[in-house]
This record gives structure tokens, C-alpha cells and sequence, in this order.
């Protein structure tokens, strides 16, 4: 399915993830894994389910990942190498209409919305694990000049819509402590993406922090 070249910015993107995921089911249908059905529009939040499990495994898509859970947040904020703070975005759903989502999330005008939708979790072990969710900006201009919003969402923050988002601050000196309290709770990327891979990373990360190697094996 290849865009036609007079497509606007919106359409022709959808067009482009929308062959990708086609491909993807295709793949994993030939290797016996089930992972729904692909859209036949080009529109691929007809097939949400399939557009977060492309996400959840290392496909570029237009979702952000959220999840309702505090911890599961501060375990994926202390990833890293501890050379800065952290941080982690609240984002209030009281905020959103009925119809789950945002208006008004430029400060130009221009009418895009902010959507929050949940995908389904059957197939989705790491979608499961992590009380996910999802938002995406959503164009609700249908003329041919629709632009793909670029704008990084911290905008929310900046001038304060509806007071949608809250940031959360931790200095870096307190992110090993915070990785011990967490996999206390049975969190780490060992849990929240559950295969080998990730349980031999969280392995070796354990063994490098030696004042709480010992401490965190537990009973």
C-alpha cells in the first residue's frame, strides 16, 4: 500500500504505519504467533490493539505509553546511568471529555486534540504487566494541509491546559535507593517486559550497585 504522493502530512503517515503493521501481522502470522488483525484502511487506530503490541516491541508509532501506576512509572524513570535526576509526568485523566480526550493542547489555535484509549491485553503480556495505557494527538482538520503534530507534549506543562500535566522530580543521587525499593515491590524491567533478556540485564545491573546486591536478593 504505497501513499500516493499528493496525500497531506496526517494521511500519508497513516498510510506508512498502516503497510508496517500489515507487514507485522503478516511476519508473525508466519512464524504461529496471533497478534490480531491488521487494519484493511489506512488508518491504523482501527486496529489498536495491533498498533500497541508494534509499540510495546520496538515499533516507532505516533502512541505514548502511560500507565496507571505511580511505581511502574518511577521503575521505567530509573532506567538509565544514574548521571541525572529523573522525572515522571502525571497526567490527570480528569481533564479529558467524555469522549476521552484533550481539546485545546495548542497554544496557536489549531484545532488537535490529545486522545487517551486502552488497548486490549490479551495478547499483550508487557501491556499487562505495566497497567498501560495510551495517548496520541489526533488532527480534527480534514483539510489537505494537515500537519503531523511535532510538538513535544511537555507543552501541556508549559502553559498549564487545563492543568493536565504534573512533574515529578527525583535528584540522582536518590535512584539506587529508589531501584532497591522498587524491586522490593516485584518492580524492574525484568517484570514489567517479563523474558531472559531483560532478567539477565536487571541481573547484571544488581550486580554492579554491591552496597545492594546482597540486600535485594531477598528471602
Amino acid at each position: 500500500m504505497a501513499a500516493a504522493p499528493d496525500l497531506d502530512e496526517v494521511s500519508a503517515y497513516q498510510y506508512a504505519i498502516t503497510e508496517v503493521m500489515m507487514s507485522f501481522a503478516a511476519v508473525a502470522k508466519s512464524v504461529g504467533i496471533d497478534v490480531g488483525t491488521a487494519p484493511n484502511v489506512p488508518s491504523p487506530y482501527q486496529s489498536f490493539e495491533l498498533l500497541a503490541l508494534f509499540q510495546h516491541y520496538g515499533g516507532e508509532t505516533s502512541l505514548l505509553d502511560w500507565t496507571r501506576s505511580p511505581l511502574v512509572a518511577a521503575t521505567f524513570a530509573a532506567e538509565g546511568d544514574d548521571s541525572t535526576a529523573i522525572c515522571v509526568w502525571a497526567l490527570n485523566k480528569s481533564t479529558f471529555g467524555l469522549n476521552g480526550s484533550l481539546e485545546h493542547i495548542r497554544t496557536d489555535g489549531a484545532s488537535v486534540e490529545l486522545v487517551l484509549q486502552d488497548a486490549p491485553i490479551e495478547r499483550n503480556p508487557y501491556l499487562f504487566a505495566q497497567s498501560g495505557t495510551f495517548t496520541y494527538v489526533q488532527s480534527r482538520n480534514h483539510s489537505k494541509t494537515d500537519k503531523i503534530d511535532w510538538e513535544p507534549l511537555e507543552r501541556l506543562h508549559d502553559y498549564s491546559a487545563a492543568c493536565a500535566l504534573t512533574k515529578i522530580v527525583l535528584t540522582r543521587s536518590e535512584v539506587p535507593r529508589l531501584r532497591e525499593l522498587l524491586f522490593r515491590e516485584s518492580l524492574s524491567k525484568a517484570h514489567l517486559m517479563p523474558d531472559l533478556g531483560n532478567s539477565v540485564r536487571v541481573a547484571i545491573q544488581r550486580c554492579l550497585l554491591p552496597e545492594y546486591s546482597f540486600s535485594l536478593l531477598g528471602p
